[in-house]
C-alpha cells in the first residue's frame, strides 16, 4: 500500500518558499475553528510571514480551500487550508495562509 500523500493547492504552492520558523514540540498553541467544527487547541509545527501550520490528529473536514479562524499569540487571524500532510506518526501538518482579522486592526496599529 503505498503512504498518503499530501493534498495542497500547488498554484500557491510558491508562498512555501517564504522562510520558515519552526517551533520547538509542544511550546506553541493556537487556538482554531472552522465551519461546523468547535474551537481546538492545536501545536504549532512551524509559521512564516505568510501563515501557520499545524499538527493536528484528525483535520476530519478540513480540506484545501477551507476557511478558518485562528488566534495566535492573542492576534486574531482569518485562514484557509492550503495543505494538508500526512505523518509517520498518524498526526497531519495543516498549513494556512493567513491575514490578520479586522478584530486585531485598530486605528493606532
Amino acid at each position: 500500500m503505498a503512504p498518503a500523500q499530501a493534498v495542497c493547492d500547488y498554484a500557491r504552492d510558491d508562498q512555501r518558499q517564504s522562510t520558515r520558523f519552526r517551533k520547538e514540540p509542544g511550546t506553541d498553541y493556537a487556538l482554531f475553528t472552522s465551519p461546523g467544527c468547535e474551537a481546538v487547541w492545536a501545536e504549532v509545527y512551524d509559521e512564516s510571514l505568510t501563515g501557520i501550520c499545524l499538527v493536528l490528529a484528525d483535520p476530519s473536514g478540513l480540506r484545501v480551500g477551507t476557511k478558518a479562524e485562528l488566534v495566535y499569540r492573542e492576534t486574531p487571524l482569518h485562514g484557509e487550508v492550503r495543505r494538508v500532510t500526512p505523518q509517520a506518526d498518524g498526526s497531519y501538518l495543516v498549513g494556512f495562509a493567513c491575514e490578520r482579522s479586522a478584530k486585531a486592526t485598530s486605528p493606532g496599529s
